[in-house]
Formats: C-alpha cells, sequence, structure tokens
C-alpha cells in the first residue's frame, strides 16, 4: 500500500463515518468503520511506511499498536477504564519517542530514567487536582483519577511536540507529528466534554448541546490526528 492509497482509503472511511454521525445513523456500523481506520493506520505504519530512524520509528509502531487495542476496548467493548490505562502507555511511548527525536537523548537508560522523572511530577500534580475535586464535590473514582493522569502526560507531550516542532520546523515528519498531536489533543478535550455529565451539574438542554457536538467532534479531530501521526514516521529526517 502506498501513502497515497493509504491516504485515500482513509479519507473515505472517513467521510462515511462522519456522515453516519452527523445523520445520526447506525451507531454499531460506525464504531465498526472507526475501529477499521485505526486497523490501517497500524497496518500502514507496521507494514508500508519506511524510515531510517527505526529506533523512533519502532516506538511509534508500539504506540500505534497500543492505540489499536485502546480503540478496540472503548469502541467495541466499552472497557473505558482500561482503555485510559492503555492510552496512558501510548503517551509514554510519544514521550520517549520525542526524546529521541530531540537527538540529545541517546542512551535507553537515560530516556527512561527522564520518563520516570516526568511521570512523578505528573504524578503529584494529579493529586494535587484530584484534592481539589473533593474539595469542589466531584465524584472521585478511578476512572477520573486515571483520565486526570493522563490528560495531564497529554498536556505535557502537546508542549513538548509543539517545541520540538518550533526546532525542528524544516522536518516534515516532527510537524506532521506536532499537528497530529495537537488534533488527538482536541479530540480528548471533547472526550471530556461528552462525559462532564457524570461528574458535573449541568442543565439539560445544555448538555444535549454539548453532547450532540462533542460526540461529532471527538472523531472529527481523532482520525486525522491518527493519519498525520502514521505519516510522521515516514518522513521524519527528511528536510533537516
Amino acid at each position: 500500500m502506498s501513502t497515497k492509497i493509504f491516504i485515500i482509503m482513509q479519507s473515505i472511511i472517513y467521510l462515511s463515518f462522519m456522515a453516519i454521525d452527523i445523520n445520526g445513523g447506525n451507531y454499531q456500523l460506525s464504531n465498526y468503520l472507526k475501529f477499521g481506520f485505526i486497523v490501517i493506520c497500524f497496518f500502514y505504519v507496521l507494514i508500508c511506511a519506511k524510515n531510517n530512524n527505526m529506533k523512533q520509528f519502532t516506538y511509534l509502531r508500539l504506540a500505534l499498536a497500543l492505540t489499536l487495542i485502546s480503540d478496540l476496548l472503548i469502541l467495541l467493548l466499552d472497557q473505558y477504564l482500561f482503555g485510559v490505562m492503555t492510552f496512558i502507555l501510548v503517551q509514554q511511548l510519544y514521550g520517549i519517542r520525542m526524546d529521541i527525536l530531540q537527538r540529545d537523548l541517546f542512551k535507553s537508560k537515560i530516556i527512561i530514567i527522564k520518563q520516570l522523572q516526568k511521570n512523578l511530577v505528573i504524578g503529584f500534580i494529579t493529586a494535587v487536582i484530584c484534592v481539589s475535586f473533593i474539595y469542589l464535590k466531584i465524584k472521585l473514582d478511578l476512572l477520573l483519577l486515571l483520565t486526570t493522569f493522563y490528560f495531564i502526560c497529554f498536556l505535557v507531550n502537546g508542549l513538548y511536540a509543539f517545541n520540538l516542532a518550533k526546532k525542528f520546523r524544516h522536518d516534515r515528519g516532527i510537524v506532521l507529528f506536532a499537528i497530529g498531536i495537537f488534533l488527538f489533543l482536541l479530540c480528548d478535550i471533547n472526550v471530556g466534554i461528552y462525559n462532564a455529565a457524570e461528574y458535573i451539574t449541568l442543565s439539560e438542554k445544555l448538555y444535549s448541546v454539548l453532547y450532540t457536538l462533542s460526540s461529532v467532534l471527538m472523531w472529527a479531530f481523532y482520525a486525522p490526528a491518527q493519519v498525520l501521526i502514521s505519516l510522521s514516521g515516514q518522513y521524519i529526517g527528511d528536510n533537516r
């Protein structure tokens, strides 16, 4: 499968499930199309795309494999808790990948230590936020705790990707990856809005509007994000 065929196939699937979602069509069919979309992204990176920097490419493949598992758990099996857990691992792998792309950390031991230090800081911030949830009388459960940790990891990676794209703005792969991460973040903001009513009180009218918009916007952002992230592996280093 060439890159051109990959983009055409994904565009057709994307337009199909977006049309179903916007028109309130078959929910199950839409989910199967979405999962198929992620399967194609994974196999494109696993089999078709090539890049000389195999170390970063390996982490990209691992991240997309876990993304596939996450979407299977969330989309088709309704296992949200385990889905968030695997998405946390995805963010860990993207963090390590960006450390490699930074080109100032080559030893695996140093990269892992840096990632652990980052997670300790994120864990502390998560604890502070969760204490605030309790103070605000927001129902705190394991899913909200993990989601908070995940979202802070994502924000850190988003800033990292933005700075990396600024530093290597002539590297098409890094720029594609940064845009993909940004769209991925927009998706997860809409996921948060979609599930907000489980934790905070909203008026029925407001929730209905937010629910309808966010349910469509989640995948409107998420699918292009996964395509750009998948393509980034092939183009890393092209224009440096």
